[in-house]
């Protein structure tokens, strides 16, 4: 079966917001200052604009090898994404106070003219769903490939897989174990502060694994997943209290480790629910 798709998005947006970040007269800015006042900042781009278009063309059936059904789609994706954006404000704007007894004014002025963006990408994918017979009836098995070409500033290319195992423990339960890579884009902020402001940073790959079980029977529902995250991580380099003084990079990676178990109830119109998250970030 051939199928074909074409989308088109179109977004404008006004991001304006006075936010609170850190306290200027002790040097700290991962706290408010002790007396609660705190630095207030102005932050305004009026009038941004995104355009993302995409084509997917895909070929999928379903055929039969080695004892299982396997139902199998391949295709390809090509995606174009443009931004255009006004000039941006991020000013600082004065001191406020945790009790918000202090007005601070607007400072509205923009600092910067943002410009724009263009991202093209294709994707060639291929993935398979896999239905075993006999035997191993209660299983499922999932799996795909994919290859992008991302036109940014440079050209990149990356090949991430990902496989996913689901297996019936019973009539109520059942058990998955899931593991993929993904890629995870970053650009500097458009701001006078960075010296790379507007430019993409280099795309790095992410991973992820997860393993749970869940279990729904009657009024009952339950389940415990145990994940784990490893991602691009991005800083900043520089004294970062000037023009031009600051560069954003990709500094080390982001691992998250985690246990998260959930509960719930149900009788008519009433539902009872709960989690709990341990997480080491």
């Amino acid at each position: 079966k051939l199928n074909a798709m074409r989308s088109s998005l179109r977004l404008r947006s006004d991001d304006r917001i006075a936010f609170n970040f850190g306290c200027s007269a002790e040097g700290n800015f991962d706290r408010y200052c002790a007396d609660g006042t705190m630095d207030v900042y102005d932050y305004r781009a009026d009038g941004e604009r995104r355009r993302t278009d995409a084509l997917d063309a895909q070929l999928s059936g379903r055929l039969m090898a080695a004892g299982a059904l396997h139902h199998v789609t391949a295709g390809v994706l090509t995606t174009r994404f443009t931004a255009t954006l006004p000039p941006q404000a991020f000013n600082y704007a004065g001191v406020g106070n945790v009790d918000g007894s202090v007005a601070v004014p607007a400072a509205p002025l923009p600092l910067s003219d943002a410009g724009g963006r263009r991202e093209d990408s294709t994707e060639l994918y291929l993935r398979d769903r896999v239905q075993p017979g006999g035997a191993l009836r209660a299983a499922s098995l999932w799996f795909g490939l994919r290859h992008t070409r991302l036109d940014r500033d440079a050209t990149q290319s990356f090949t991430t897989p990902w496989l996913a195992l689901g297996w019936r423990l019973g009539e109520h339960t059942h058990a998955y174990a899931s593991w993929g890579q993904g890629v995870e884009t970053e650009v500097a902020p458009d701001l006078p502060l960075y010296a790379n402001a507007g430019r993409p940073l280099p795309a790095l790959k992410s991973r992820q694994a997860e393993l749970g079980v869940r279990h729904s029977q009657g009024a009952l529902d339950a389940a415990a997943t145990v994940f784990s995250i490893d991602r691009p991580y991005t800083g900043d380099r520089g004294t970062c209290d000037v023009d031009a003084s600051c560069t954003r990079i990709i500094d080390g990676s982001a691992r998250h480790r985690g246990l998260e178990l959930a509960l719930g109830w149900r009788s008519g119109p009433w539902r009872l629910q709960g989690s709990a998250l341990a997480l080491h970030a």
